[in-house]
């Protein structure tokens, strides 16, 4: 079964890469989709993060903060995705701040994580924090931003990441054609082989069998 998606991948990558601007078409044209969007990327980062940073994180303090974090991403996600599926949802005033005050705080978690308890990073994470505490300022002070601003700018980032899983997927499907080409190759040759090796298999018989004459007759 590993062997089956690992060759057929691009299949999947490929059919994904549709899905992806197919969905981020659709929110920048119905942008109150993207509180939905939204709510399903926070439920999904919280459910997912909470067993592993809990595990891994060493202090009891930063659990705590953590576990408090996750819990909190969760419970919006789910009220975002909550508002986002009722009729003419009017969260455009809310909705900017309570986006900035998250990538604040995760910022701020983070940079509290590292300058205090000690937590492992990397140079990538470290800009990645930085960038959040900035957009996240920017957000609260400029007073937040629409949904249908949201919404192109999820449409940006879903064209950007269809057109890396197309590329990826195209390089698999090259592998998968030379494969299958390969494969036919060997079994041409394999063929071809065939008839010489029934005659070397005769040589070999009939050398056997002087050799066996040889000997009665001596």
């Amino acid at each position: 079964m590993t062997n089956f998606f690992k060759k057929y991948l691009w299949i999947f990558e490929w059919v994904g890469a549709a899905i992806l601007i197919g969905l981020g078409i659709t929110v920048a044209i119905e942008s109150t989709i993207v509180y939905v969007v939204t709510g399903i990327i926070l439920t999904i980062f919280g459910l997912f993060r909470v067993v592993p940073l809990l595990r891994t994180t060493k202090t009891k303090t930063m659990k705590i903060v953590l576990a408090v974090e996750v819990s909190l991403n969760i419970v919006l996600g789910a009220l975002l995705i909550y508002f986002g599926l009722k009729d003419n949802p009017d969260l455009n005033k809310v909705y900017g701040y309570l986006l900035g005050a998250i990538l604040y705080s995760r910022a701020v978690i983070y940079f509290l994580g590292t300058s205090l308890f000690k937590e492992r990073t990397s140079p990538i994470i470290f800009i990645a924090h930085l960038a959040f505490i900035t957009i996240g300022t920017w957000f609260i002070v400029s007073g937040g931003f629409t949904s249908q601003t949201l919404g192109f700018v999820i449409l940006g980032l879903a064209i950007l990441a269809a057109l890396i899983l197309i590329l990826h997927g195209s390089r698999g499907y090259k592998n998968y054609r030379l494969d299958s080409l390969a494969i036919d190759e060997t079994k041409n040759i394999k063929v071809k082989d065939q008839p010489a090796e029934a005659v070397r298999k005769d040589v070999i018989v009939d050398k056997q069998e002087e050799k066996r004459e040889e000997n009665i007759l001596n």
